[in-house]
């Protein structure tokens, strides 16, 4: 019988020679790299539609949807409508985590896909309050809920898809390579909006930003056909008596692993929390501080595709040293960096955009973004599993999600000062490092597909 282990303190077991998705054999190589793949594309067009919000919420909604509010105003309301979408995000996790748990991963993540999708094309098809028409407000806020919904339940599923494929020595590493689609759909999004940028010039306010936002139906259609190729959790099979006993899992979750919920979202808190400061409200500051808006949304863009690297190559450190080390090493940093991040975003200079994306987005997040999904997935058995880390990540979310309208008020309060903010942020990432520290043991760390079949041997 397999004994409790620590992974925190030393690599994740492997499962040995002959271990597998089933009990004998090793895990089909095409077959990993298959959901593998699916898992970076998928949640790389998903995370398109979704950050290509963030970033015209930090450029063109303000004026577009707000001008009536003064600059200040309606920066400040566009924030607060990237914030909503934060907020439904649990309640999609909820929602969606539930039923990855009943059905299977597979469905839900088609659904989400769908979700998002339509959500982002009905964005580029409003109608302004340019046009002295305020519908469109009320339809940015709503198509913004279903986007918030629908992300709930996307990285969630592409993560523990990858996680549940993979064999021990190599979970956090899967894992990471699913979410590092992240990243890189917010290098498409930066992009797509900087060439439309350029190419629209004066009537980007008219026209041009609505480009993006159509485009992604066409992506949509193409991740749509990757997604159905993927095959289903391996834990779909095995799990399923206990699925139909198993009812409520978010009963099970709050009864029974209220900590490692509680730890995780502290954690994952600090991570979108450092995402948001860096790459939302910090693309304003940088921009209202005299940082050219091209030049300011190509080095965003370079960061979001060195995260994508930083993301795995921390995640595959965190297999061979241990999550909760590489977990604890970025939140300390980020403690270290939150104050000098803020200085180098409002000196109004293109270095100093590029040194506070370094530090923030692309060491800090990325230390924490790697080994996160492997960290909370070991902690929680399958049959929970989606519900579970959907929580955590959805619910940390919110406070990522509500950094840039904190900031936005803190600076109006205290007349543009970012020290407030500074401290802040700097008591999340000690919240963030003392919950790491306190993270139990995982129950039974012989969980995932390539090796729950072996324990039970």
């Amino acid at each position: 019988m397999t004994q409790p282990v620590d992974p925190t303190s030393r690599p994740d077991p492997g499962t040995g020679p002959g271990t597998g998705t089933e009990a004998g054999s090793t895990p089909d190589p095409r077959e990993v790299r298959t959901v593998l793949a699916s898992g970076f594309l998928g949640t790389m067009l998903e995370y398109y539609d979704f950050m290509l919000y963030a970033t015209a919420a930090s450029l063109v909604f303000g004026p577009l949807f707000f001008s009536s509010l003064g600059p200040q105003g309606a920066l400040l309301a566009s924030f607060s409508t990237l914030a909503v979408g934060y907020f439904v995000r649990p309640i999609g996790g909820i929602v969606l985590g539930h039923f990855g748990d009943k059905i299977g991963r597979k469905p839900i993540l088609v659904v989400s896909l769908i979700l998002i999708g339509v959500a982002t094309v009905g964005i580029g098809l409003l109608p302004t309050t340019q046009d002295g028409n305020y519908t469109g407000a009320i339809l940015l806020v709503a198509l913004r809920l279903v986007q918030g919904f629908a992300v709930g339940g996307e990285i969630t599923g592409a993560a523990l898809m990858a996680v549940e494929h993979a064999p021990a020595r190599s979970r956090a590493f899967a894992g990471a390579v699913a979410v590092a689609g992240g990243p890189a759909g917010a290098v498409l999004a930066t992009l797509a909006v900087a060439a439309m940028a350029q190419i629209s010039g004066d009537h980007f306010l008219d026209w041009g930003w609505r480009v993006p936002f159509l485009i992604s139906g066409v992506l949509v259609i193409a991740a749509f056909i990757i997604r159905l190729r993927v095959t289903e959790s391996p834990l779909i099979e095995q799990l399923e008596a206990k699925r139909k006993a198993r009812k409520l899992p978010l009963l099970e979750v709050f009864r029974s692993h209220t900590r490692i919920i509680l730890i995780g979202i502290a954690v994952c808190g600090a991570m979108y929390i450092t995402q948001q400061l860096v790459t939302v409200y910090g693309l304003a500051l940088a921009n209202q501080n005299g940082v050219d808006q091209s030049d300011s949304l190509y080095v965003k863009a370079g960061g979001a595709l060195a995260l994508m690297f930083t993301t795995i190559f921390f995640a595959r450190l965190s297999d061979r040293v241990g999550k909760a080390k590489v977990l604890l090493g970025g939140a300390l940093a980020g403690a270290v960096f939150a104050i000098p991040v803020l200085t180098l975003l409002s000196n109004g200079t293109v270095w100093g955009f590029v040194l506070a994306i370094l530090l923030g987005n692309v060491i800090v997040q990325g230390a924490l973004y790697g080994p996160f999904a492997a960290f909370v997935a070991a902690h929680l058995p399958p049959a929970v599993r989606f519900t579970g880390t959907a929580l955590t990540y959805n619910i940390g979310s919110i406070l990522g999600g509500l950094a840039p309208t904190v900031a936005a008020s803190l600076a109006v309060v205290f007349a543009g000062e970012y020290l407030p903010m500074g401290i802040v942020w700097t008591v999340c990432m000690l919240i963030a490092a003392a919950a790491i520290l306190l993270a139990p043991k995982p129950v039974n760390p012989v969980q995932t597909g390539a090796d729950a079949l072996v324990a039970k041997r």
